[in-house]
């Protein structure tokens, strides 16, 4: 419940925030498409650009993070995610934003080229 009760929060201040035309951040997974689009639609339709910004590590990285975090999400729950944001980066060029930008990371000790 503490979820939905969050969730509704947020589409609250989002709501507001729009209509009030501010610069408006909204930090999430990002895996519900209708959610992204609403949003996307909701800064349109108040007159402002809609950005998406995706972190995109390799999953190894995602893993590695993972465990050293104080509190580890399972690695079941963290598969599914993985697995979930694949079809997020091919659906989101679609969702109506004015620009998606992928910030790509690489593995510690790895080249850029990815040649090591």
């Amino acid at each position: 419940q503490a979820g939905t009760v969050a969730f509704s929060l947020l589409e609250q201040i989002v709501e507001e925030r729009m209509r009030r035309r501010l610069t408006t951040v909204i930090d999430t997974l990002g895996f519900d498409r209708d959610k992204r689009r609403r949003w996307a639609g909701m800064a349109h339709e108040a007159g402002l650009p809609a950005f998406a910004v995706v972190f995109d590590p390799p999953p190894e990285q995602a893993r590695i993070r993972n465990t050293e975090r104080a509190h580890p999400i399972p690695k079941m729950v963290l598969d599914k995610q993985l697995a979930r944001f694949r079809v997020v980066r091919a659906e989101i060029d679609e969702d109506g934003f004015d620009n998606v930008v992928m910030m790509r990371t690489r593995l510690k000790g790895r080249s850029e080229d990815n040649n090591n």
